[in-house]
C-alpha cells in the first residue's frame, strides 16, 4: 500500500428515510504512521493497519461489495 493508493470501506449512515444503512465509500490513502504497535495507514477520516484488509478495508470496489452483500 501506498498514499495516494484509494481503498474501500463500510460506512453506516442514514437514508432519505431515516434508516440506517451500510454503504462503501472510497478514500486515498493520505499518510503512513509507523510506531511501536507497527504500520497505520491513514485516510481523511479512517485509520487502519494491515490485518484490517479484507475485514473492513478493501483493495477493490468488488470486494467491498461483495463483503457488504454478506454482511445483510
Amino acid at each position: 500500500l501506498y498514499i495516494g493508493d484509494d481503498v474501500y470501506f463500510r460506512v453506516k449512515g442514514m437514508n432519505q428515510f431515516g434508516a440506517y444503512v451500510d454503504f462503501m465509500q472510497t478514500q486515498k490513502i493520505s499518510r503512513i504512521d509507523i510506531d511501536i504497535n507497527g504500520i497505520l495507514y491513514c485516510t481523511a477520516s479512517v485509520k487502519f493497519i494491515i490485518s484490517d484488509l479484507g475485514k473492513s478495508v478493501f483493495l477493490t470496489r468488488e470486494e467491498a461489495e461483495n463483503k457488504l452483500k454478506e454482511m445483510k
